[in-house]
């Protein structure tokens, strides 16, 4: 997103878009400890990582626009964001498809890992994900990609929720018809609207939306207790 010296940013509405990320830090740290020795290393090592992402993502977007309402405008933190984000939100989605896998297969015959295959059957995506990140920035496109993500690891949720009887996966889907409200919002922006007006909804939205994912995957995490480390001395 790139501001005009016209379209002005105060101090409260900057503090204002922490809310939303501190949020997502809550909701995946729930998911963190869903999938914790629940799917192998380099899985679980995937899903963290790609939560910090998301997480100094958010932190990055946040802070250049607290640094905008001062006047000043630090381009590097606005480029990271969409840089942190894509990639982010696509590892995560890569995680918790792969607990939801390794869900599925529970009290089944165990298969070989899918790891390696499933990085490999990734890795042609990297260059496609490059120019999105590079070209088109916080274009309708990376929008489409980010949504894909997004719904992704939402879904995959709610089949979790789902599969032990949790009526609050339906929740997930509340939480996806409000993030494309966020979109719409955007689109009537650069239709002409009011960039104060749009920003202060857009953010409310998004409260809602992280809020829609903090309950379930609270509930949800019920259902699936941290398993005991043995220590051995």
């Amino acid at each position: 997103m790139v501001l005009s010296s016209e379209v002005s940013v105060s101090v409260l509405m900057a503090f204002v878009d922490f809310i939303p990320v501190v949020f997502f830090m809550f909701a995946m740290g729930a998911v963190i400890r869903l999938a914790y020795q629940r799917i192998g290393t380099v899985d679980f090592a995937i899903l963290t990582g790609g939560v910090f992402l998301g997480f100094f993502a958010g932190l990055a977007k946040c802070t250049w626009k607290l640094l905008y309402a001062f006047g000043t405008d630090f381009v590097p933190l606005n480029t990271s964001f969409a840089i942190y984000q894509t990639i982010g939100f696509g590892m995560i989605a890569y995680g918790v498809v792969a607990l939801v896998i390794r869900e599925m297969r529970r009290g089944k015959k165990p298969k070989r890992p899918v790891t390696a295959r499933s990085l490999v059957v990734a890795l042609p995506i990297l260059p496609f994900l490059a120019e999105i990140i590079i070209i088109e920035k916080a274009g309708f496109l990376w929008y489409i990609v980010m949504a894909l993500f997004t719904c992704t690891y939402l879904i995959s949720l709610s089949l979790l929720a789902f599969r032990v009887k949790r009526a609050c996966g339906l929740f997930y889907y509340a939480s996806m018809i409000t993030m494309f409200a966020m979109v719409g919002l955007k689109s009537q922006f650069e239709a002409g609207g009011s960039f104060e007006t749009m920003n202060w909804i857009a953010q409310i939205v998004n409260v809602v939306t992280q809020c829609l994912v903090i309950l379930p995957t609270h509930l949800l995490s019920k259902n699936y207790p941290l398993k005991k480390v043995q220590i051995i001395e």
